[in-house]
């Protein structure tokens, strides 16, 4: 009997239950409970023998247990049954435990009485399936399978488990004879089977061009690529660029000063004095003329907040110490401006992620689109693009010096955010076009500090690598590799631009010193050589006073050499203001540079700091959409189902007919539904949040993605629920369609078993009501129609619910007809001893 419930259990036609064999009833150690070792067979699946009563401790709380003894009727195996009789009623609680006595008979003709064995219900199976010999279920077989059919219905275990056993309540002193029927229409596993395959391998690969080609087309070559750039745009541009770089525009140096010839005069004679006084030996002292690095107002320059100048002379300004004050300033605002940034970061808004989300999943499956993408129809369809352009590449390790690229989802993705960090952006520095020449100083840094940008940006895209991979090719992989090239583009601006505003600069060519030593030492030159001059004037006009015209008097000659010397004085002068003049220029200008690269190491900072947190959060937004119906390469092997070649004729098995294109209808009603994937993240975070839909959306697109909030939850457990969810999707999926093969009656199935029944295809209708044929005179004259017992459920609606089918059920149909036996003398009922408590036991029991 157990191997042949062996054969059963692996057809998935017995429900869950423990085996003991009768061999061992007879030897069992009271003291030594965890010998009985029992079999535990499952739908499709049998364990190794394990001890009984380890196995029922593990199974907890229970509604109901019901004990079956199945055996031959002879008297002497009463005597063996008691030991393990003993031992289950000390292990099971009385008020939640049947017992079931079946009895065997041996052959058709055996009349064998089996005794009452005390509180066991006994049912004696008969030996024949119907008294009608030319009906389907007629005949006796003692090579077929009846004892355990039988068996099966009246413990309530074929096929799924009964709720109640109306036939349970009857007498433990009478003895019963019964017979069962039964029809099975299988083919849940194959509802399972297609439903697995279709969330796994179809929907993945599919768009809601494919599933309603009526409404939505999904594009192909040129128009998909294009649709897919204008998708990325989209997302990139969103929200003032949330996702993109927003480098600085190049810097402007401030105009040049316009002065009148008058001021220019002005400037000039009040640098006499200093000149006049520099030629006397009276040199004065460097000193910063300006309270700040940035602000003068001097010769009509007005960098930033004007400063009121200070008038107490030309005085040298010390544009060393400035620049290096400037440094010190730069790196405390620097620094106070990174604090700031880390300690309370700019984060992304939470429209963004939900634009994200949205696009990238109404893009496949034609669900509800973000605010302001709306592109135009194709043919009258909306269009829509496959799943391999939209979803990301599979996921691999990548091996980087770079954090931005470690972090990457794939090769892919990181070869793309180095292409997309070294595309070329804006020059830095731009300085005023002009002819005149006024501006030549501020034209030069500029060209010199964007060489040395360039110069230095080369290096540091130099280091930037990332194993080979194929490219970002899909929506997601694009929008991954843009957000972190521009992450690694702000961050190598941000150390660039901060080395230039707080580094050391370069040493100025004018050398102030140099220039006084020049002016002096030119100007004494030429005063001495008009004094020359002027004593040869002196010693030719008075030995050649004859020779000389009369107009040409010593005093005219003095005066042309004094004139000479003070246009030579003036000319030098000028000369040495000119000096003065570019000695400020430069200076200045250099100050302007700092502050241009200043302003821009903090605009890339703020940049840098927004798109660190919103590269982090792509990440996980890729990996958790990419979690959402992944694509499988996992084969879904079909249903190998293998009917017991011995059952009896009074049970047929049977399987729901449809065609390729019911099912794919189904499984498209039932599990694609427009807008699959944006339900299938509702409903994941629903379940990691514990909160409705829109609740948990809600919390992930807020969510700064720090650990301990729910989208770094989600992100970490993403496969789990999503395995989670996927199991139950495919549950409900397989449920619905497993009710669709027999939403009618006039629905046809092919009859498994018996085999000779297996060509003539009949109606469901037909097939359930077998077991219940009209009663002829001779089942009123046998059977009493009280304990007429019938069972009918399956996963159509309307079902009774009366029995929790198995998981390979559509449908079920049971008779099973009771009397009482009237060939044998009722005796009574052997008493089960009692042990009574006495006062010292009170206090235990």
């Amino acid at each position: 009997m157990r191997d042949d419930a062996l054969v059963w259990g692996q057809a998935g036609l017995i429900a869950d239950s423990f085996w003991v064999s009768s061999d061992h009833a007879g030897t069992i150690d009271p003291d030594r409970p965890n010998s009985v070792s029992a079999q535990r067979i499952l739908p499709r699946e049998i364990r190794e023998p394990a001890p009984l009563a380890l196995s029922l401790a593990e199974l907890g709380s229970l509604d109901e247990i019901r004990v079956a003894w199945i055996r031959p009727p002879e008297p002497e195996l009463t005597e063996s049954m008691k030991s393990l009789e003993h031992l289950l009623r000390e292990m099971l609680p009385p008020d939640v435990t049947r017992w079931l006595d079946i009895v065997v008979p041996s052959a058709r003709t055996d009349a064998t009485v089996a005794p009452l064995p005390g509180q066991w219900l006994q049912l004696r199976i008969v030996a024949e399936d119907r008294s009608a010999p030319d009906v389907t279920d007629a005949g006796w077989d003692l090579d077929l399978d009846v004892p355990l059919h039988s068996a099966l219905i009246a413990v309530g275990i074929l096929a799924g488990t009964f709720e109640r056993l109306p036939w349970g309540a009857e007498s433990a002193a009478e003895h019963y004879e019964f017979r069962t029927f039964s029809r099975l229409v299988l083919g849940a596993l194959e509802a399972s089977v297609e439903a697995d395959r279709f969330i796994t391998q179809t929907i993945p690969q599919s768009s809601a061009g494919s599933f309603y080609p009526t409404r939505f087309l999904e594009l192909e070559s040129e128009a998909a690529h294009r649709l897919l750039a204008e998708a990325l745009t989209y997302i990139l541009e969103a929200d003032s660029a949330t996702l993109s770089y927003n480098d600085p525009e190049p810097s402007r140096f401030q105009p040049p000063p316009s002065l009148t010839r008058f001021q220019h005069l002005l400037a000039f004679f009040r640098f006499l004095g200093f000149g006049l006084l520099l030629l006397l030996g009276l040199k004065a002292e460097p000193e910063a003329v300006v309270h700040s690095k940035y602000d003068f107002d001097d010769l009509g320059y007005n960098v930033d907040k004007p400063t009121p100048a200070i008038d107490w002379g030309v005085k040298i300004p010390d544009f060393d110490a400035l620049d290096a004050e400037a440094a010190e300033e730069a790196r405390k605002d620097l620094t106070a401006l990174d604090r700031q940034l880390r300690r309370d970061p700019p984060m992304p808004p939470s429209r963004v992620w939900r634009s994200l989300v949205r696009l990238v999943t109404s893009i496949n499956d034609g669900g509800a689109e973000p605010d302001g993408w709306d592109p135009p129809e194709h043919q009258d369809r909306k269009p829509v693009l496959a799943a391999a352009m939209v979803q990301p590449s599979a996921a691999s390790l990548v091996t980087s010096d770079t954090p931005e690229l470690a972090e990457a989802r794939n090769a892919g993705i990181a070869n793309a955010a180095i292409d997309e960090a070294r595309r070329r952006r804006n020059i830095p520095l731009v300085a005023l076009d002009d002819a005149t020449g006024v501006v030549v100083t501020a034209q030069r840094l500029a060209s010199e500090g964007n060489e040395r940008d360039s110069i230095r940006l080369d290096e540091q895209l130099s280091t930037l690598s990332a194993p080979q991979g194929a490219g970002a090719r899909s929506l997601l992989d694009q929008i991954g590799s843009r957000v972190i090239g521009a992450a690694i583009r702000a961050r190598l601006d941000t150390e660039r631009w901060t080395e230039w505003a707080t580094g050391p600069s370069e040493r100025d060519p004018l050398d102030w010193s140099q220039a006084e030593r020049k002016f002096r030492k030119r100007t004494l030159i030429g005063i001495a050589v008009c004094a020359v001059i002027a004593l040869i004037w002196a010693a030719v006009a008075y030995f050649a006073r004859n020779v000389l015209p009369a107009w040409l008097t010593a005093p005219v000659g003095f005066i042309a050499v004094g004139a000479l010397a003070v246009v030579f004085l003036l000319w030098s002068l000028y000369a040495f203001f000119r000096a003065y003049s570019a000695f400020l220029e430069r200076g200045r200008r250099r100050l302007e540079v700092r502050r241009r690269w200043l302003e821009r190491a903090q605009v890339a900072m703020r940049e840098h700091a927004r798109l660190r947190i919103a590269r982090v959060m792509t990440t996980k937004w890729l990996d958790i959409l990419a979690a959402i119906y992944p694509p499988s390469e996992t084969t879904v092997r079909s249903v190998d189902r293998t009917m017991p070649a011995t059952a009896p004729k009074g049970m047929a098995a049977a399987l729901p007919i449809y065609s390729e294109r019911e099912i794919t209808k189904w499984l498209i009603n039932e599990a694609a539904e427009v807008g699959w994937r944006m339900r299938a993240l509702e409903r994941v975070a629903s379940n990691a949040m514990e909160a409705s839909a829109a609740d948990a959306v809600k919390k992930l697109v807020e969510d700064d993605g720090l650990r301990g909030g729910p989208l770094a939850d989600l992100w970490e457990r993403r496969v789990d629920l999503w395995t989670a969810h996927a199991g139950e999707l495919r549950v409900e999926v397989s449920g619905d369609v497993a009710r669709r093969f027999l939403e009618a009656e006039d629905k046809l199935v092919r009859i498994l078993t018996p085999t000779s029944r297996a060509a003539s295809p009949v109606t469901f209708g037909e097939f359930g009501a077998e077991p219940w044929p009209e009663a002829n005179p001779d089942d009123l004259a046998s059977w009493d129609e009280r304990r007429d017992f019938t069972l009918r459920d399956g996963l159509a609606r309307g079902g009774s619910g009366s029995a929790r089918i198995g998981d390979d059920v559509c449908a079920v149909a049971f008779r099973m007809q009771l009397r009482r036996s009237t060939a044998v003398t009722r005796s009574a009922p052997v008493p089960v001893p009692v042990t009574e408590t006495d006062g010292d036991d009170d206090g235990i029991f």
